[in-house]
């Protein structure tokens, strides 16, 4: 954000010779006949500028998503009653958390993490406990939804997340990037950093630009879990801690814009230059 204020008069004068509205935008390039408020066109370059404020955000937001819990639903628990036999709190008091943690962070490999997976070592149908949690698979009521409606307008889709390499079951069964351009932009398993850590934290802003490239477009987290959002804010970049995907339209309608809150600008929606 504080990137796209410090740049602004550069991108006024990029739109000199871009604007697409040509006579009828806001007065910010030099083919501006009839001043219109901010909220009624598309920014510079094109971009179309999602929002109802006064005084909105220039260009696309990139928006980043956790998965577990917050695009995809957390089914662990009714998982590991089906395939273990056990509770959640049962699981875990016999469960080798590190050996996931290192799954998750990509330092052991899937046959490591099945001679390590239980403290005692004990054998278990590894197949079988991907089978159940490929199934348990499902988006968050909503999730589909928001996700289009945000790329039909033009922000970037990523995620941003800790998982192992089995995050290809997860597109496999819900095509997350396939069908609703959520990228896999940062998991753990690749990065070999996890959340909360600040340096995972730094890397996401870093592969999103927001540190090195001029006029970055701002950078939006979404995340279930309230010690992620904050660790986002230590980093510069705007954070909404999810609760469910109603609440997030609102919340997002109050940063970004959405067109299923009442946010139309006066002059109705532009047409989208560029996706």
């Amino acid at each position: 954000m504080l990137l796209a204020y410090l740049f602004m008069p550069w991108l006024g004068t990029f739109a000199t010779a871009h604007c697409p509205l040509a006579g009828n935008c806001c007065g910010s390039c030099k083919r501006s006949k009839q001043p219109v408020k901010h909220s009624q066109h598309a920014g510079p370059a094109g971009v179309l500028l999602v929002t109802g404020s006064e005084e909105p955000l220039w260009g696309r937001t990139q928006v980043a998503f956790d998965v577990i819990g917050t695009v995809v639903q957390d089914n662990f628990a009714q998982m590991a009653h089906d395939f273990f036999g056990m509770t959640k709190e049962e699981l875990f008091s016999v469960k080798n958390q590190s050996a996931w943690t290192a799954f998750e962070r990509g330092d052991i490999s899937e046959r490591e993490l099945h001679a390590t997976y239980f403290k005692d070592g004990r054998e278990f149908d590894l197949a079988g406990l991907k089978a159940s949690l490929m199934a348990s698979y499902k988006f968050v009521d909503g999730m589909p939804e928001l996700l289009t409606d945000l790329a039909e307008v033009g922000h970037k889709l990523h995620c941003f997340t800790n998982y192992p390499e089995w995050y290809t079951m997860i597109e496999e069964k819900l095509g997350l990037e396939a069908e609703f351009g959520l990228q896999w932009t940062c998991v753990s398993c690749d990065t070999g950093l996890r959340k909360p850590e600040p340096f995972a934290f730094a890397h996401f802003v870093r592969r999103l630009g927001g540190t090195r490239k001029v006029g970055a477009a701002p950078i939006l987290f979404i995340d279930d879990a309230a010690q992620n959002c904050e660790a986002a804010n230590l980093v510069g970049a705007s954070a909404i801690h999810f609760h469910d995907t109603p609440g997030l339209r609102k919340s997002l309608a109050g940063v970004i814009g959405s067109r299923k809150e009442g946010t139309v600008p006066s002059g109705g929606w532009p047409s989208r230059i560029m996706r």
